[in-house]
């Protein structure tokens, strides 16, 4: 065995991996796997098959179901929390040189795809460190043990294609290289490995340091759809994978049977066989024979029926296992707050993706900021797991400034259930919004001012952004002089 050599669990999960990437790629993808998904039927010639599969139509649900899904997560802004050092490396701490941003967009999208995704925290000759991302076919070969009670990679061997050395400036050939991390004793050591013709070539073994002192682990950890472990976690969509794929087959074959049995085909019986018997609006079939007839012929079987059904019946289970993303209108009728609890059931699945996701991220960033040299144990990245849209409707708005109004709701209530509606701006707490109201001088309907310590009343006047019948509040003395007045200590 050399570099290159895989480990069973990466063996056994590799054609999973090809399934949803390929399907996640489209139908230009589809059709060029060609017998990898769609077996020939029997006699077809080659040219024939080529014609069959690609009459197919390929309805690409597992790639929409994930970008809806990625675009959930995205919806509202992730949360972290790094010291100022790091955040001046933010943007362009990708190996790349892409920004932690797109790195975590990344990181989604495989993690959604494949169900699997790592990340190695390194740097050049003691330059600035940077994050480098690998999809799970780059990640070949791995053990784990424990080392002072915690489980820790002591071999790693990451795949890469990188340029190969040439004299040709134009040429953009690569080649493959694999690097190989090994944990000797309590230091880590990297190698980079090549195939030859007379074997593996390698460069010497490097040591990489830390402030001078020696990497005790090697920082590398995975990000799973359902553990952050070295086990692989299968995609976490992949039953919509192969549902996806048996729709494909069936489109084909649908396709096929159109071409050949939708279209009328004429006929006729009892002409001579040298007759011009060509179809037009201005030809007539003569024959002198008295039993001769013609006709069309058309297809009148039940199996495409059949075929189309089935195919409808996919499409209705993978709206079930795609989370909804695809699924057509609701044919009862169902009430807003009932399918908020439904939406947010369904959603739970995916809750315990992005944490998983959140918790590796955190872990990629402490690793940075401990290689950057200012360890914070502070540090977090949170993604967003608010999935669903839950704006408050003009009803309910209208219910709301009504209690408010009647003195039944305070405004803090109305403020907070404004925010949890999706109304304030995103990202605006309920106290901001009271210091934006109080400092552009907003005056409720009675002319109260609602927001100082003890407010006082004043001249009512100006607009009121929240409707101009709105009262804040009902306290407060009276002041004519319409500014705002903080009463002394004694009042």
């Amino acid at each position: 065995m050399g570099a290159d050599f895989e480990c069973k669990e990466y063996q056994e999960s590799k054609y999973r991996w090809d399934l949803v990437s390929d399907l996640y790629e489209g139908e230009d993808v589809i059709k060029k796997a060609g017998r990898k998904y769609i077996p020939a039927l029997g006699g077809q010639e080659n040219a024939e098959y080529i014609s069959y599969v690609n009459r197919g139509s390929f309805f690409n649900a597992y790639s929409r179901t994930i970008q809806g899904l990625v675009g959930f997560i995205f919806r509202k802004p992730m949360e972290i929390d790094v010291n100022d050092k790091v955040k001046e490396l933010l943007p362009t701490i990708m190996s790349t040189g892409q920004s932690f941003k797109e790195l975590c967009k990344a990181v989604t999208l495989l993690v959604m795809k494949k169900g699997r995704v790592g990340l190695l925290v390194d740097s050049y000759a003691d330059k600035t460190p940077y994050i480098a991302l690998y999809e799970p076919e780059s990640i070949i070969n791995w053990k784990v043990e424990f080392v002072d009670g915690e489980e820790q990679l002591t071999l790693l061997v990451l795949r890469e294609n990188v340029d190969k050395q040439s004299n040709d400036e134009f040429s953009d050939e690569k080649q493959v290289q694999y690097r190989i991390f090994r944990l000797e004793g309590d230091v880590v050591s990297v190698e980079v490995a090549v195939r030859t013709d007379k074997g593996f070539l390698s460069e010497p073994r490097i040591y990489p340091k830390i402030k001078g002192k020696s990497l005790k682990k090697i920082m590398f950890n995975i990000i799973g759809s359902e553990e952050n472990t070295m086990k692989v976690n299968k995609p976490p969509f992949l039953d919509l994978a192969f549902v996806n794929l048996a729709h494909w087959r069936l489109s084909v074959d649908y396709a096929h049977g159109l071409h050949f049995c939708a279209l009328p085909t004429p006929w006729a019986a009892g002409f001579d066989l040298d007759a011009d018997l060509s179809v037009g609006p201005v030809k007539a079939w003569i024959s002198n024979n008295i039993g001769a007839s013609c006709g069309y012929m058309e297809f009148t079987g039940q199996g495409l029926g059949a075929i189309k059904d089935a195919k409808k019946s996919l499409e209705d289970n993978m709206a079930i296992l795609g989370s909804r993303v695809i699924e057509q209108n609701r044919s009862r009728v169902e009430t807003a707050e009932a399918a908020r609890i439904r939406q947010s059931g369904e959603s739970g699945a995916l809750t315990a993706i992005v944490e998983n996701i959140s918790e590796g991220l955190t872990v990629t960033i402490k690793r940075y900021t401990e290689w950057v040299g200012n360890a914070d144990d502070s540090t977090y990245v949170k993604m967003n797991t608010d999935f669903i849209d839950t704006s408050v409707s003009p009803q309910e708005i209208t219910a709301l400034l009504a209690a408010l109004q009647s003195g039944s709701m305070s405004l803090d209530t109305f403020l907070y259930n404004l925010k949890m509606g999706e109304i304030l701006p995103p990202g605006r707490e309920v106290e901001d919004e009271k210091l934006l109201i109080e400092a552009e001088g907003v005056k409720s309907f009675n002319g109260s001012v609602p927001f100082s310590n003890n407010p006082k009343k004043i001249n009512s006047g100006g607009n009121n952004p929240l409707g101009n019948n709105l009262p804040m509040n009902g306290m407060g003395k009276g002041n004519k002089s319409g500014a705002i007045i903080e009463d002394s200590e004694e009042d």
